[in-house]
């Protein structure tokens, strides 16, 4: 510490002062920590000691600290101008200061919330006391020179040393300060004073574990623990608050809806984990497009919203709309995996969308999923018709629950045909839904909601025993019904326990499980491959045939297709459509076909419409075909009556089929 013109000089090392009143009082090095040498001080009411070295000899120290009388404190507490030189010291070490008679003197904005409750909780034990009190806020666990009964490090103003003594306050999160006690008559520190000490910080440490809980409670109710972003509760109250500054101001106020596309889809294939950090770096980026008076809050699992305000422009709302799809398009990488997910986001703007936070918030929401049902990656600003559709889509899916408790749900089906023999060789059940108006509803009107609802779980189980019970029915009927093929959503087949949920019926029923083929598509066995062999091996192992459905449409690996234990390929009716007038798909068609004999599976060809895609199909060895060209789906009595009659269909000019290699 450098000296001033008016201060002494520094006396040489290793001589004894002979001044009294120059008596060391606090030394201070350019480093942390390390040799100390003497400080010319002032002697007195000197309240801090980082280190203490007499007569020049080293001494090791903690953090730096300035000499300060108890005059300067003081001054300090009327007069903040003073923080600079050797008060700034204090500012930056966070150090609250008590003077003689436990008399706090400092109460400066610079000192942090800890070592301000620190003072309050001194202040709440000390009582009576008369004593001279030192309380430092611990910002570290690092040991002090000054540390247990009987250590001498101050001076009295007669010029003797005072005997001090000093204890932690350890408290459950950690090491909160210490305190320490100089007594102003020499020899008073003793075992009383010592137990009175700790007794004093044993107060001070359950004040401050009680603040600390109460802190986090409140921290909890606001913040969300993930993130530390705000919570809804918190969100919702900065939105009002953007809104009402906002009218007084006559501008406009945006709320922007997040959501991230394909979250749950790395949380259940890579872990809760990687999700959670997923969430935290998210997190991080929106924060990157926005200003810092923006508000941004995570409402529940992957969605976020955020209040842009003041917006000088409401296009601006877009503008920030895009930074945040491109902000999340870019891939992250979290525990050796890349990640790639987009955003989905839909905007809303106050006042024409809405004056209340819940209104606006729902509103972006539904512009949210507009975004989504355009194809995701998206943003999209809230248009009135939205409510409405909203609206219907929230009828729609009340409706649907009650057609499960009600037995609307109906099946349909649709026989495959085996193109050498003519006859139905398997049939596959479609669902139906029967309204309360007794109208027959398509399965493209209801089975996203179904999907997107998780109906489809409960809805495909029932699906399963009502084809039991109809494959009953036929075979108490004298019949010999073929296979039936149950289509499996990804929703279904995401669901633990897949292949009990679903042969549990089948077992119950008593019939023979070959009398079953599960259909399932390219994209839902390979977003786990790995996952998906092990299920559908579970499900092969109760005799369940398996059918890999829409074939050509996905992006299967040859690699896992082989690895999958399946029966059959569909190849997909867009192939089929056109293989007469396109080359190109009539070449695919054909590869399907050999590639499907070569990994010894029966292929089947959805959507046949006419002779001559019959007689390409039978020139190049299909097996079975499937269309509206051959059958429509039909109810059950319909299929009783083909399977009575045994049903043959000719193919009058068409080739024979080209027989399979043996």
């Amino acid at each position: 510490m450098a000296n001033s013109p008016h201060e002494p000089p520094l006396p040489p090392p290793g001589k004894r002062m002979k001044d009294k009143r120059l008596r060391t009082l606090t030394v201070v090095t350019a480093g942390p920590s390390g040799p100390a040498r003497e400080a010319a001080g002032t002697p007195g009411d000197a309240l801090d000691l980082g280190a203490v070295a007499r007569d020049g000899a080293p001494a090791q120290m903690g953090p730096p600290r300035h000499a300060v009388t108890a005059d300067e404190v003081i001054r300090t507490d009327h007069d903040t101008s003073s923080f600079t030189g050797q008060m700034q010291v204090l500012s930056v070490a966070q150090y609250a200061l008590l003077a003689r008679f436990g008399q706090f003197v400092l109460s400066h904005p610079a000192y942090d919330a800890v070592t301000q409750r620190l003072v309050q909780a001194v202040r709440e034990g000390l009582g009576a006391e008369r004593c001279r009190l030192l309380l430092r806020a611990a910002h570290g666990t690092e040991p002090t020179l000054a540390a247990g009964y009987g250590w001498e490090g101050a001076v009295a103003p007669d010029g003797s040393p005072e005997p001090c003594v000093e204890v932690q306050i350890a408290g459950s999160d950690g090491i909160y300060g210490t305190l320490s006690v100089w007594m102003g008559t020499r020899g008073q520190a003793n075992a009383s004073t010592a137990v009175f000490l700790q007794n004093l910080a044993t107060t001070v440490s359950a004040y401050m574990d009680r603040k600390s809980a109460e802190d986090r409670l409140a921290y909890m109710a606001q913040f969300d623990a993930l993130t530390g972003l705000p919570n809804r509760s918190l969100y919702l109250d900065r939105l009002a608050h953007a809104i009402d500054a906002a009218t007084r101001e006559h501008l406009p106020v945006a709320v922007l809806f997040v959501d991230v596309d394909r979250f749950k889809q790395v949380n259940d294939t890579l872990g809760h984990g990687v999700g959670d950090e997923l969430l935290v770096q998210i997190a991080q980026r929106l924060k990157s497009t926005v200003r810092s008076g923006d508000t941004i809050g995570r409402l529940s699992g992957d969605e976020f919203a955020l209040v842009l305000s003041p917006l000088a422009q409401p296009d601006h709302a877009g503008i920030v709309g895009q930074k945040i799809i491109d902000a999340l398009a870019t891939p992250f990488t979290i525990q050796g995996h890349t990640v790639y997910v987009s955003g989905s986001v839909g905007i809303s703007l106050f006042p024409g969308d809405g004056s209340d936070p819940e209104t606006l918030l729902k509103n972006a929401d539904l512009a949210m999923y507009r975004a989504k049902q355009s194809g995701r990656n998206g943003y999209q600003f809230y248009m009135p018709e939205l409510q409405q559709r909203a609206l219907a889509r929230l009828e729609l899916e009340h409706q649907l629950r009650e057609a499960l408790d009600r037995d609307q749900y109906v099946l349909e089906y649709q026989p495959r045909i085996d193109l050498r023999s003519g006859r139905i060789a398997g049939l596959e059940a479609l669902l139906r839904w029967r309204n309360g108006d007794g109208e027959l509803i398509a399965p493209r009107e209801f089975i996203s909601v179904l999907e997107d609802t998780g109906l489809i779980i409960p809805v495909g189980e029932r699906v399963v025993s009502m084809v039991c019970g109809q494959l009953l029915e036929w075979q108490h009927a004298g019949l010999e019904p073929p296979p039936v093929s149950v289509n499996i959503s990804a929703r279904q087949f995401r669901q633990e326990k897949l292949d009990v949920a679903l042969t549990r019926p089948i077992d119950a029923s008593g019939l023979d499980p070959r009398l079953f083929e599960f259909e399932l598509n390219e994209s839902m066995l390979m977003h786990d491959a790995e996952g998906a062999i092990a299920t559908l091996r579970r499900i092969k192992s109760q005799g369940i045939r398996l059918v890999l459905d829409d074939f050509g449409t996905g992006y299967s690996s040859l690699h896992y297709l082989k690895r999958f234990p399946l029966d059959s390929l569909k190849i997909d009716r867009e192939f089929i459509r056109d293989m007469l007038d396109d080359a190109n798909n009539a070449r695919i068609v054909a590869a399907i076909i050999g590639l499907a004999r070569t990994l010894d599976l029966r292929v089947v060809a959805e959507g046949v419409e006419n002779a001559q895609q019959l007689a390409f199909l039978r020139r190049h060895g299909c097996d079975e075909a499937q269309g509206f060209g051959l059958a429509r789906p039909l109810p059950p009595e319909e299929i009783t009556r083909l399977l009575g009659e045994g049903k043959r269909w000719s193919f009058l000019g068409a080739p024979p089929p080209r027989r399979r290699p043996v």
